[in-house]
């Protein structure tokens, strides 16, 4: 008989230091984040679920502004202008540009036999390096202006929005050798690119020129600027 209740009480003995032990390892298990670990990747996966970072990027997508062209957005247009977009003649008219790796160098090409203007004639294909830049540039352009050739202005589309340009016929005329940007246009600011276009009058002649884009979809007519200047 007693042989009989020492059994029984070394069986709840080794009962309860099995519960123990049971219990020891499972509060270090927790301590050590074990099992916290499953509710930390569910935590994740609900904050990617629930767009914490992808809706930044729609929203991103969704701020985009249309930049479809509507004439009434002329900043600096008239309202006696109809303004309309086109295409380049500029294959046709013999001036080429490229950017150079450095963003800070564009090099123009220009062919008199197809770009024939007063001084040009007969010297050969040309190429210019023009490099006065003191930012980089992201996009160029020969901006096409009037209803003859002698009035393209290069283009040059600097980082920060703003556009700097060459007068081409009045740089070719000061120095025939070597051409310059003449700086920065004119309260012409916040441009993400350039579209060619022409503009048509109330007396119902037209004209080429060309717009500089922002990105609320408002765009400069660049030929009235230029005019103003004085150097087109």
């Amino acid at each position: 008989m007693e042989n009989k209740k020492n059994n029984t009480g070394f069986v709840i003995l080794i009962t309860v230091l099995v519960v123990i032990v049971i219990a020891l390892i499972g509060y270090i298990a927790y301590d050590k984040g074990v099992f916290g670990k499953q509710e930390s990747t569910e935590t994740n996966d609900k904050d990617v679920s629930d767009g914490a970072v992808i809706d930044d990027k729609e929203d991103t997508i969704d701020d985009q502004p249309s930049l479809i062209f509507d004439s009434n957005n002329c900043i600096n247009g008239s309202n006696d202008t109809v303004y309309s977009i086109g295409t380049s003649s500029n294959n046709s008219l013999g001036i080429f540009m490229t950017i150079q790796n450095n963003n800070k160098e564009v090099v123009v090409t220009i062919n008199p036999s197809r770009y024939t203007i007063a001084g040009l004639t007969g010297i050969g294909i040309k190429n210019y390096t023009i490099n006065n830049f003191s930012k980089e540039i992201v996009d160029v352009a020969v901006g096409e202006f009037g209803q003859a050739a002698g009035q393209e202005a290069l283009l040059y589309l600097m980082e920060d929005g703003t556009v700097e340009y060459t007068p081409l016929l009045k740089s070719l005329q000061e120095n025939s050798e070597q051409l310059r940007s003449f700086g920065a246009i004119p309260e012409v600011t916040g441009v993400i690119k350039f579209l060619y276009g022409s503009e048509s009058y109330s007396d119902g002649s037209s004209g080429r020129t060309t717009y500089a884009q922002k990105n609320d979809g408002k765009f400069y007519n660049l030929y009235s600027i230029l005019r103003q200047t004085g150097n087109l």
